[in-house]
């Protein structure tokens, strides 16, 4: 199904003729809009532009969708304004450990007030999640601490606290340290040691923080992970350092405003943060 941000998208190059000024125009990335427009040609199995030594110029193909865009592309958000209920299939992307502990809840509730036939479960690292929502390939992100961008509408939904966990027991491993080497959390965390004069002998990386979780739960290590996905040991964790270095996560919902601004968008995310607020507390932390 065309999107209608892959339209506005479209109606901004075909004004300027040129991606450079329409992405300036539209707060987002050339690479953005030149994915957004290959994917419209796909969708329409037509090309668009083509490129001539002055730039960019429209075919007979763009020139029609031009001229009858520009009068449905109204007709199209009003419709979805006069939507009364929700009732499709939610792109949404998280990072993998907050589908864990977020994601199965957040389902039932929707499923339950009859607001989505189910979620398209996209995960990743959050700055490539924020990404994939800006080039229209998502609904939504739930995005850990995603920088502000002027296409996009951004709104804290929980906090969490990074920190250093082992395992309640004492072992012979705590020198030993686990962690995401990807994470900005982690190496945030690995300077604010260091600083402290706390250096680990030996290092073990995983993309994954369930594996770090389980790694630390058997005694192997010390591990850097988030106090919500902590909190769902089997097997008790503590924190390696009494009032060490904690890195406060942001957990934010990230969208486009069009999607924000209309049904069903609107009631998709009342419903998403009222879910947070009634479900999840502030992290337990030990």
């Amino acid at each position: 199904m065309v999107s209608p941000q892959d339209i506005t998208y479209f109606l901004a190059i075909a004004r300027h003729l040129s991606l450079r000024a329409a992405a300036a125009e539209l707060h987002v990335t050339q690479p953005a809009l030149s994915h957004s427009l290959k994917r419209l040609e796909s969708q329409l199995d037509a090309q668009l532009f083509e490129r001539t030594t002055k730039g960019l110029r429209l075919t007979l193909a763009g020139q029609r969708l031009q001229s009858e865009s520009q009068s449905l592309l109204p007709q199209w958000q009003s419709l979805s304004q006069t939507k009364a209920v929700p009732t499709g299939r939610l792109r949404v992307g998280m990072h993998a450990s907050v589908a864990t502990y977020f994601a199965p809840g957040l389902l039932r509730h929707f499923m339950e007030n009859g607001l989505t036939l189910g979620m398209e479960l996209v995960h990743s690292l959050s700055r490539d999640l924020v990404r994939q929502v800006l080039e229209g390939e998502l609904d939504l992100a739930l995005a850990m601490n995603p920088a502000e961008h002027p296409s996009l509408v951004i709104r804290e939904i929980l906090d969490d606290q990074v920190e250093v966990f082992v395992a309640a027991r004492k072992t012979h491993f705590e020198e030993h340290l686990i962690y995401d080497p990807a994470l900005a959390q982690s190496q945030w965390m690995l300077k604010s040691l260091r600083r402290l004069g706390h250096h680990f002998k030996t290092h073990t990386h995983s993309s994954s923080l369930e594996v770090i979780r389980a790694l630390a739960e058997e005694g192997l290590g010390a591990a850097i992970l988030p106090a919500r996905v902590a909190a769902l040991s089997k097997k008790p964790l503590r924190p390696l350092i009494k009032n060490g270095p904690r890195y406060r996560d942001r957990l934010c919902i990230v969208t486009r405003p069009h999607f924000a601004q209309h049904e069903p968008g609107q009631s998709w995310l009342k419903s998403l943060r009222d879910y947070a607020r009634s479900e999840h507390g502030n992290p337990k932390i030990p």
